[in-house]
């Protein structure tokens, strides 16, 4: 079990507590099932659209470009978390992304809640969203959730995977207690 992720009594199903904050070391065993019910569930008007064509384009590029660095950077954090001064280092990268985290979950929750803010949004959330990327390729944690720049790369519909509606515990057949 991870602090991201509880599990209700008899039941197999993952439940996340509503307003925990997530860092790169978040594992949650629905994360695929939340990235294809928020694509299925997603805003249909242009600026979505353009939003998620360009954060899928330049971050597969981004992804590909960086994973040799972010494997040798991996393999580096495995010599940080022996260390305590390695240790603080990785404290401080985790205080370094919860603003980044926050921007890109509140932007993207207003995204979703106000179509209106969708036309302003689109180029600094498409900012933002590729400088997240980037900084979750490049911290050297060892144990950071592989599926975690789904979060990132889904913006602007992070927020439905972070907090996914009770709609999507009834389409999918989870529950929460």
């Amino acid at each position: 079990m991870f602090s991201g992720e509880k599990y209700s009594a008899g039941s197999a199903a993952p439940q996340v507590r509503k307003g925990s904050v997530v860092t790169w070391l978040w594992k949650i065993s629905d994360m695929d099932q939340r990235v294809e019910w928020a694509q299925q569930h997603s805003p249909t008007d242009v600026s979505t659209w353009i939003a998620r064509q360009v954060i899928n384009y330049v971050t597969l590029i981004i992804s590909y470009i960086l994973w040799p660095l972010d494997y040798v950077l991996r393999l580096i954090g495995h010599g940080l978390g022996r260390l305590a001064l390695g240790l603080l280092f990785l404290l401080i990268l985790t205080a370094i992304w919860f603003p980044i985290w926050l921007t890109l979950v509140m932007t993207s929750r207003l995204w979703l809640r106000a179509a209106w803010t969708r036309p302003i949004l689109l180029i600094p959330g498409i900012v933002v969203t590729i400088f997240a990327h980037i900084y979750i390729m490049l911290v050297p944690d060892p144990q950071k959730g592989t599926q975690y720049v789904n979060l990132v790369r889904m913006w602007p519909l992070s927020y439905q995977i972070w907090q996914p509606p009770d709609s999507y515990f009834e389409d999918t057949g989870l529950i929460t207690r």
